[in-house]
């Protein structure tokens, strides 16, 4: 699927690091490697910080910093930038100057008026490997590189931004580790209620559970702001695209991410 080659894209590019001694911040003996992360948006602020009528909390910065961290990663937060190409470009170079093994951003990254993430990117020296995947959520991901510097630009919806680290920030970690296991641990197993047919590869929050001896999977509430499905499923749905809805009762693909 298009989704397998796009991962693919992303691992063959790692591959050159595989085998590599990867420090996390030079002189930190204890990381295996760096991340650092750097929200974008004039609506986005931080938590605990005076919040606007149309402005939300950055959810995505303790959730990504939890999920960096559980893999030995040294985080860095940058904080937020404005939807300016003075403060992103100040920013970026701000990034740049750590040497992170990984940079991740989230926002910025689809196609509208302020959506800077990608030009700004590629003006600051970095090399566009892909943008753009035919995967709901997380249609507008973006990776580059620049230097030996691996970029992960991710929606910046929360439910979008996590199902993008597990589909291709976390293979990407596992590579750089040179893990055996790159992906999230793979089962099948019968869908509890039918899912339509999809134009877009489908990865849906869902929860595995026993039934009668067999292993079954209830799809919980779909929406990339969905937070709380995370907290309440223990796994991903894998529906690809195709004409036919997937009934109930059908088998189908999941990954275990609890």
């Amino acid at each position: 699927s298009i989704l397998i080659i796009v991962i693919a894209v992303v691992l063959i590019a790692l591959g050159v690091w595989v085998g590599k001694e990867i420090s996390g911040k030079k002189g930190d003996e204890l990381s295996p490697y760096s991340a650092v992360y750097l929200a974008t948006g004039d609506e986005i602020v931080g938590i605990g910080q005076p919040r606007g009528d149309h402005q939300i909390y950055n959810s995505n910065m303790p959730v990504l910093r939890a999920l960096f961290e559980k893999e030995g990663c040294t985080f860095w937060d940058l904080g937020i930038s404005k939807d300016s190409e003075d403060e992103l470009s100040s920013k970026l170079h701000k990034a740049y100057d750590l040497e992170p093994d990984i940079l991740v951003l989230t926002g910025g990254v689809s196609v509208g008026r302020r959506d800077l993430v990608k030009e700004l990117l590629e003006k600051s020296g970095a090399e566009t490997l892909f943008h753009k995947v035919a995967m709901k959520p997380g249609k507008p991901i973006l990776f580059a590189k620049r230097h030996e510097t691996f970029i992960f630009g991710l929606p910046g919806n929360p439910v979008s931004a996590q199902v993008g680290f597990y589909q291709f920030v976390y293979p990407a970690i596992q590579k750089l580790l040179n893990a055996k296991n790159i992906f999230l641990e793979e089962e099948k197993a019968l869908l509890e209620r039918e899912i339509a047919s999809q134009k877009r590869h489908l990865i849906l929050i869902g929860l595995k559970r026993k039934k009668n001896g067999m292993t079954t999977v209830m799809p919980l509430k779909e929406g990339s702001g969905s937070v709380s499905s995370f907290s309440l499923g223990n796994c991903f749905i894998s529906i690809p695209t195709g004409d036919q809805p997937w009934g109930r009762n059908t088998m189908v693909g999941i990954q275990s991410y609890v």
